[in-house]
């Protein structure tokens, strides 16, 4: 099989890729361990470097299992001899892997325990000479991780191990960040040490913890998104896991509010950040269906199109995905749960989208009964209807008839979405000219 067959497998979800994606990981993997293993002999420096390109490219292309290459990676740091520990630093430290290890809470926690493990062995040694090179390289990768990632470094169960290496470290920099960021740590590691261990309940599932902390979120004072997502992900490092327990708690009927969809879209939006396929489980949590019994779907498509708005949702993706599943012909009636493939498409905002993919979009919505042409007239009128209501702001100085009403709760949430774009802009500039 090719590179284009696999892409096209994994595009339409063929029985079979999963198992041969993993089988074709674990080959390129025993391809750069055999390699590794050759470092020494003959011209083993073009090979390695031409080893870590393929595999790069592979995996940026997706043309691996993400997760078993990702752990085979770690556990290589992990298990490696001192004489390898070098270039096994190089590969962790390759920036989409750092990228992807450490966003995850389970890889980020393994990998700060393999790179400890391997500064304490070569600390126990008696003469640091010969290693001072990759001493040097595995002190910096810590303090990297340290820096950037210092959730994977809370450790509190293993702290009376852990803690006297990186105070040694920070103690052999002797410099000010480091020492309190080690400090700053420690502290953290206490604390946690010390959380009271309560017989378990049904608020302390992951689930339940999660939903307790987006619950107690205090919407009177500025509420700090980073924190509160490293809190989230503390509790459930998986992922796709996280953002389905996410869109659970906005979508649920059993709350209200539409702060709900602000609050899920700004953490959303800062997990995409980090590295976490927002995408793929988006449209997971919508495959399975379990929002239909108790979830208002008309939430989830409100997440959706200001994820679409900011960016952070890939529509041609997913329109692309609509045709290789062949979700676009269940059914012309977008009311139905069940149709909620299609019914997506039409509860997005347009602005900022390519022609290329408005007009794949107008495609798949003929034969429905969403009709692409009546919502731009719609738009249209609703625009025109605004802007003689409001002629100051709209520069409207002549007199007019006066305007027919036009019923704003009747329009689709796409010309909603767009009304408001377009409101906001003509505000701003208003506003920006009038303080001139």
């Amino acid at each position: 099989m090719g590179i284009n067959e696999l892409r096209a497998h994994k595009r339409k979800g063929q029985a079979g890729t999963v198992t041969w994606g993993r089988g074709w990981t674990s080959s390129v993997e025993q391809f750069i361990d055999g390699v590794i293993g050759s470092i020494g002999q003959g011209d083993w420096k073009p090979r390695i470097t031409y080893a870590l390109q393929l595999a790069t490219h592979l995996y940026k292309e997706h043309l691996l299992d993400d997760d078993h290459f990702l752990d085979w990676i770690v556990n290589g740091l992990d298990t490696c001899p001192s004489e390898r520990l070098f270039i096994w630093l190089l590969v962790v430290s390759i920036s989409h892997y750092w990228t992807a290890v450490t966003c995850c809470r389970r890889r980020g926690k393994s990998l700060a325990e393999s790179l400890l493990n391997q500064l304490d062995k070569i600390y126990r040694l008696e003469d640091l000479r010969p290693y001072l090179a990759v001493l040097q390289y595995l002190e910096n990768t810590v303090i990297r991780l340290l820096a950037t990632r210092p959730a994977c470094l809370l450790l509190p169960t293993a702290w009376a191990r852990y803690g006297p290496l990186l105070q040694k470290l920070a103690d052999r920099k002797n410099h000010a960040h480091v020492t309190q960021a080690v400090r700053r740590l420690e502290l953290r590691n206490a604390r946690l040490l010390q959380s009271p261990k309560k017989a378990p309940s049904a608020s302390q599932t992951p689930a339940g913890r999660v939903y307790r902390i987006l619950d107690s979120v205090d919407y009177s004072k500025p509420v700090r998104i980073e924190d509160l997502s490293c809190d989230c992900m503390e509790i459930v490092a998986d992922a796709p896991r996280l953002i389905s327990m996410l869109l659970q708690w906005a979508c649920t009927c059993y709350r209200d509010g539409a702060h709900r969809i602000y609050l899920a879209t700004r953490l959303l939006r800062r997990w995409n950040h980090l590295g976490a396929d927002v995408y793929d489980g988006i449209v997971s949590y919508l495959r399975d269906m379990a929002w239909v019994a108790t979830g208002d779907p008309n939430i989830l498509f409100r997440i959706v199109a200001e994820l679409v708005r900011s960016k952070t949702f890939a529509t041609g993706r997913y329109l692309q995905w609509l045709i290789a599943t062949g979700s676009t012909g269940h059914s012309t009636d977008l009311s139905s749960p069940h149709s909620w493939p299609l019914r997506l498409v039409t509860e997005i905002p347009l602005s900022g989208l390519t022609d290329q993919i408005r007009t794949l979009r107008n495609t798949l919505l003929r034969g429905t009964m969403h009709s692409a042409e009546l919502e731009q007239r719609a738009l249209s009128y609703a625009e025109h209807i605004i802007s003689q209501t409001l002629p100051t702001l709209f520069g409207i100085y002549t007199d007019t008839a006066k305007p027919n009403d036009v019923e704003l709760d009747k329009l689709s949430s796409t010309v909603k979405l767009e009304l408001g774009i377009w409101l906001r802009q003509h505000v701003a500039q208003y506003a920006e000219v009038s303080t001139q």
